[in-house]
């Protein structure tokens, strides 16, 4: 049994680098996503969230052992502790599992529901199945919707040992009740000799596998080439270590290098104004303490795209800004993304700044992801593989 989830974080990170966190020999992974993803905003055919989810799939996949998958939906019971917004308790179609679940039936896969198993019984307030005997950081005993959420040490959405218990109840029950149709049945356990995996629910959603390079932890070290100020700490709990740069004071600017040349074959070797590389920052977001640090490069060029690009504000010297202050009351990890040209020695330098929305100038950096992401396009083509390109030839008219 390995444990490869890492607290607090989205699909868009264990997309990337779940080489890193998952055995290569494995035979069952159970995939957990429902209560720290946000309720997508768009609908299931724009939704980036299940785009990422589906590459996570198809990663997978492709283990060695093919390896069985299993979705497992937890519930968050309240939509969030925004200090500007009305707190409330979540209805039962606010959850992304369900956006999920979509994955799971184009690709046959089980998507086990904490939600469906129990939601009934908490509003009926069954005996057992009050808020505060599901949840360890919730203080109230019934999901009373004329009342605003009252937080315990959490946010009314995290498994004590009781919700844990049910969860691998759920996994548990679904495990026998496969085995006993194989014992019934032996020919079920026979796998289909043609199978294959189907091409991507989504165009162009094929993960590019051969050039990605994640930093975390202490390889950190090996792409910092000036502390300025910064410091490596360890947070969290010897159990839950969260290990990452931080500075505390305006000021302190810590510079990274990266060889952002790509090492795959799949993608042509493009000139240094051409920004077809792709890099993500993972830093700490947090609803206190944390401050504003301010993104420039060197020897490359880069510029943020996406949600990155939308939700920032340049400063005076025409660096982005990037914020590590969020309202929601939890911390979390953020994802910055940007496009950058190639250079044997690409710097990315991250500087504190007086600017704040917290009153305070807290910075953390937790990882860098470098690699081709799928279906951007750069000068006019898509970065694809030969398998994917083979998908345009195909009659994708049930897919539209």
């Amino acid at each position: 049994m390995h444990n490869g989830g890492v607290s607090a974080s989205p699909i868009k990170y264990m997309n990337l680098c779940v080489r890193e966190h998952v055995p290569a020999d494995v035979d069952l992974v159970i995939i957990e996503y429902a209560v720290n993803q946000m309720l997508p905003d768009k609908s299931i055919a724009k939704s980036d969230p299940v785009q990422q989810y589906e590459r996570l799939v198809r990663k997978l996949i492709r283990f060695p052992n093919r390896p069985a998958i299993i979705l497992l939906q937890t519930f968050s019971w309240s939509r969030g502790f925004n200090r500007i917004a009305h707190n409330s308790w979540s209805s039962f179609f606010e959850t992304p599992e369900d956006h999920f679940a979509v994955v799971a039936k184009y690709y046959g896969l089980p998507s086990l529901s904490l939600r469906d198993a129990i939601f009934h019984n908490v509003l009926r307030l069954e005996r057992g199945y009050a808020i505060s005997d599901v949840l360890g950081d919730c203080k109230q005993t019934d999901l009373d919707r004329n009342a605003k959420p009252e937080p315990g040490p959490g946010l009314c959405r995290h498994p004590n040992s009781f919700g844990h218990g049910l969860l691998a109840n759920l996994t548990i029950n679904y495990l026998i009740e496969a085995f006993d149709a194989i014992h019934a049945d032996p020919s079920q356990n026979r796998p289909e000799p043609h199978w294959e995996i189907p091409i991507p629910m989504y165009n162009f959603n094929e993960p590019r596998e051969g050039d990605k390079r994640c930093y975390r932890a202490e390889s950190l070290h090996d792409i910092v080439v000036d502390k300025g100020g910064w410091e490596y700490i360890v947070e969290g709990t010897s159990a839950n270590p969260k290990p990452g740069y931080a500075a505390y004071t305006p000021g302190k600017a810590i510079t990274l290098q990266v060889d952002s040349r790509p090492a795959s074959n799949m993608t042509a070797k493009h000139g240094a104004d051409v920004l077809a590389m792709k890099i993500s920052i993972g830093y700490l977001q947090s609803y206190e303490h944390m401050g504003k640090a301010a993104l420039s490069c060197e020897n490359c060029k880069c510029e943020p795209y996406g949600e990155s690009l939308h939700s920032s504000k340049e400063d005076e010297l025409g660096r982005r800004l990037i914020d590590a202050h969020m309202d929601l009351r939890e911390s979390t990890l953020g994802m910055w993304f940007m496009k950058i040209s190639e250079h044997a020695e690409c710097r990315i330098k991250l500087e504190t700044v007086e600017d704040t929305t917290s009153g305070e100038h807290k910075f953390k950096i937790t990882n860098i992801v470098l690699g081709e992401l799928p279906g951007e396009e750069v000068d006019g083509f898509y970065l694809q593989s030969e398998k994917q390109k083979s998908y345009v030839g195909v009659d994708d008219s049930f897919r539209r």
